[in-house]
């Protein structure tokens, strides 16, 4: 995911330093209990909106984009599975 975010954000000219404070953050969240209740973002709000968004953004990235998509999806059964 780091190598996929660098290649991003050096694609549109952005340091690879703006990641710290969510790498940061995710690190400390991943100690948690159960992680997945610290999870964060539009896939846990299934917010679809978002994740098309998203998605499109990362059209110029087929392999990128096919991961997000399963994640996002994994992350949303997960979510329903649990309740």
């Amino acid at each position: 995911m780091y190598s996929a975010a660098h290649d991003i954000l050096a694609d549109n000219d952005l340091p690879f330093s703006l990641m710290e404070p969510i790498i940061k953050k995710t690190s400390q969240n991943s100690r948690a209990e159960n992680p997945f209740n610290r999870q964060t973002g539009p896939a846990v709000r299934e917010d679809y909106e978002v994740i098309a968004k998203h998605l499109e953004v990362l059209a110029q990235y087929p392999e990128y984009r096919a991961i997000y998509d399963l994640i996002s999806k994994s992350i949303i059964k997960h979510k329903k599975k649990d309740g």
